[in-house]
């Protein structure tokens, strides 16, 4: 019963994050970041929400909003790899087969790409998130919600593995 509320209450922050949350700033929240070259912009997007003061509730709606939109676009980053080196597998001169393994094989590297990508946004993100004039309570929002999530999957995790452990047979038992 726990494991089943623990992973709810999990799907529940991931949709939340994913889908509607939204990132508070204030006026002191550089602008902007760049990666590989490519200048992206904080403020004045959908995403964000200007705000004079953010508190704890802020903080922790952040967290969530972060760890939400680095799932999301995991999926869209990988089909934005994919659909963008789909014409070279469209003029290779190869049978049927050989397209369709190699479109598997370009799906795998896709996600591998993204999330590659995704692990350098993170850190990024994560620290114009933190690195403002804030209150106290936004930062503890911040990181007690990623603290929390932590949390969650270790004890997601002894769960699984005490399952595991109770569902294995014994070795100590020998055969007659």
């Amino acid at each position: 019963m726990v494991k089943k509320t623990l992973e709810f209450l999990l799907g529940i922050v991931a949709i939340y994050g994913m889908f509607f949350a939204k990132y508070y700033v204030t006026n002191e929240t550089d602008d902007s970041y760049s990666i590989f070259g490519e200048t992206y912009a904080i403020k004045g997007t959908d995403n964000v929400v200007l705000k004079d003061q953010l508190g704890f509730v802020d903080g922790l709606n952040n967290g969530a909003a972060l760890l939400g939109h680095v799932m999301k676009h995991v999926f869209i980053g990988a089909w934005q790899v994919f659909m963008s080196l789909n014409d070279l597998i469209m003029l290779i001169q190869v049978g049927f087969l050989w397209k369709i393994l190699l479109y598997f094989i370009l799906i795998f590297i896709s996600f591998i790409i993204s999330m590659l990508l995704l692990f350098i946004l993170f850190p990024i993100v994560a620290f114009k998130l933190l690195f403002f004039k804030a209150t106290i309570s936004y930062y503890l929002g911040f990181c007690l919600f990623f603290v929390g999530v932590m949390l969650i999957s270790e004890i997601l995790e002894k769960i699984e593995n005490n399952e595991k452990n109770r569902n294995k047979p014994s070795e100590n038992i020998t055969p007659e």
